[in-house]
């Protein structure tokens, strides 16, 4: 397959959102990393999205909207709001969720409308659901007529693609066409929230004190943030990173303490290994390390662990342990 890269003229977002609405696979920049687009209604291009990634079609996809109206085409729940009581009180709640973070790296998960084939929303009977912030995608939603559904635009199980260059190393004929947009700003992926019983599935640039302020509601962490991703094949994941291997360098790669870095670095070297560490591990280049890592070629890679107790060092954390493999010293 010959990949197309488009620039982000009006001329080729045009281009870029037939390909999506004739259920072609376009890499898409945001805020937080590159997105691989297809119709979130056609269940076919949500294959092919798989398909190209090398993901499990039960890992979820995520539905990026341009408008807070196109909620109304994936969810039921605005239906009954206008008959008061908790509906009317959850929707309201959505509403000061999209105020305050859309656009911008917030997914929220909601019950979803038959519309949304299962294979859009990994077997669930949810819809997970973010506005990016990028004007070019936001542009590519609009032409093409539908909503885009956007897993991040990499083989699955290696670190995310924070620029179009990582995408085209990745899926470069595997796909229709690579917007060439800016790199990404945030660096990892979004918040992914369940508004209905506030839990955070992955966490993000959005951490709990934010929601809770918005909302006056407690937020949890869903406890299987806290446990080596879940390998059985009866566990259903409600967002993407919840199950299998994620963001895995081609090295081998070890978690340490801070002030050990420097001796386990000394240690490597003196076995004849070419290592890299990562320092105080930052949201904005911890992928594009890695991916640094892989082109030079290092054994091993040495990452510090953040200190506990920051929502965001939580965030940073939940990927350096899952592109590790949880493999921690001490």
């Amino acid at each position: 397959m010959n990949t197309v890269i488009y620039g982000t003229s009006e001329k080729d977002i045009e281009k870029a959102a037939k390909v999506i609405a004739c259920g072609g696979l376009v890499a898409f920049p945001t805020e937080t990393v590159y997105g691989l687009g297809a119709d979130a209604f056609d269940p076919e291009a949500a294959k092919k999205a798989y398909a190209a990634k090398g993901r499990p079609s039960d890992n979820p996809l995520i539905v990026h909207i341009a408008k807070f109206e196109d909620l109304e085409r994936l969810t039921p729940v605005f239906d009954a709001a206008e008959n008061g009581g908790k509906e009317a009180e959850f929707c309201a709640r959505v509403k000061k969720l999209a105020e305050a973070f859309w656009p911008g790296p917030l997914t929220v998960v909601l019950p979803k409308r038959n519309e949304v084939p299962k294979e859009t929303t990994g077997g669930l009977d949810t819809v997970a659901v973010r506005m990016p912030s990028s004007e070019p995608t936001l542009k590519l939603i609009e032409c093409s007529g539908t909503l885009v559904s956007g897993p991040s635009a990499n083989l699955s199980g290696k670190p995310s693609p924070t620029c179009w260059q990582h995408v085209q190393e990745d899926l470069g004929g595997r796909i229709d066409g690579i917007i060439a947009g800016d790199p990404c700003v945030g660096g990892i992926e979004s918040t992914v929230l369940d508004v209905r019983t506030m839990t955070i599935l992955r966490p993000g640039l959005i951490t709990p004190e934010m929601i809770a302020a918005v909302t006056g509601k407690d937020v949890s962490y869903d406890k299987a943030l806290f446990e080596k991703p879940s390998e059985d094949p009866d566990f259903h994941p409600m967002a993407p990173g919840q199950k299998y291997r994620h963001y895995a360098p081609k090295a081998e790669m070890h978690v340490v303490p801070e002030e050990k870095i420097m001796d386990r670095y000394m240690e490597e070297r003196a076995k004849g290994k070419k290592v890299g560490c990562i320092v105080r591990p930052d949201a904005k280049t911890f992928f594009a390390m890695l991916r640094e890592y892989d082109e030079e070629g290092v054994d091993i890679i040495l990452a510090s662990a953040l200190p506990e107790g920051d929502s965001l060092s939580f965030s940073i954390m939940n990927r350096v342990l899952k592109s590790a493999g949880y493999n921690i010293e001490d």
